[in-house]
């Protein structure tokens, strides 16, 4: 008999993948169908990426940056998906400009996918802004810190997004 599994959204299917990070499996036939009950795994245990995407369905870019990171997608097809996202830079109180933060991976712009996931006791000033008119001003910066929260944030670094 024959398995097909559903993955955490971090890690490569065509990788090593540790047992906790396979969510479900099913019996299949030869083609790949599935043909039993899909079961649980109840050692599975979601990454912060899954957290994130668990909480956010539509979130396009976070779906592409998780492509990116299991290798489905391209630097081109993230950074096409980046231009396109709307997201909420974090801003100096009179939001003139973004405000740039650095919590040890060097100095980072924090960037929001929805307006839900900004802090809800005092949500800090931010510009919206297309990941196309963010590109352009990024070169100052390591990376993007996105959609900070409590479970952890996606690191992005700046020349995932420049560099051919």
């Amino acid at each position: 008999m024959r398995w097909t599994y559903q993955i955490d959204p971090a890690y490569d299917p065509r990788g090593e993948i540790p047992g906790e990070a396979v969510i479900s499996a099913a019996p299949c036939d030869d083609a790949g169908n599935v043909t039993g009950p899909w079961q649980q795994n109840p050692n599975y245990r979601p990454t912060v990426l899954a957290q994130l995407l668990s909480s956010l369905p539509a979130d396009r870019f976070v779906i592409a940056f998780g492509a990116y990171l299991r290798g489905e997608y391209s630097r081109a097809q993230l950074r096409g998906e980046f231009e396109k996202t709307e997201f909420h830079a974090l801003a100096t109180e009179d939001r003139e400009s973004l405000l740039v933060i650095d919590e040890g991976d060097g100095p980072a712009y924090s960037l929001f996918t929805t307006r839900e996931l900004l802090p809800r006791d005092s949500p800090p000033p931010t510009i919206a802004l297309r990941g196309s008119q963010i590109l352009p001003i990024a070169s100052n910066c390591r990376g993007f810190v996105i959609n900070r929260s409590t479970f952890g944030s996606l690191w992005l670094p700046t020349a995932d997004l420049l560099e051919d």
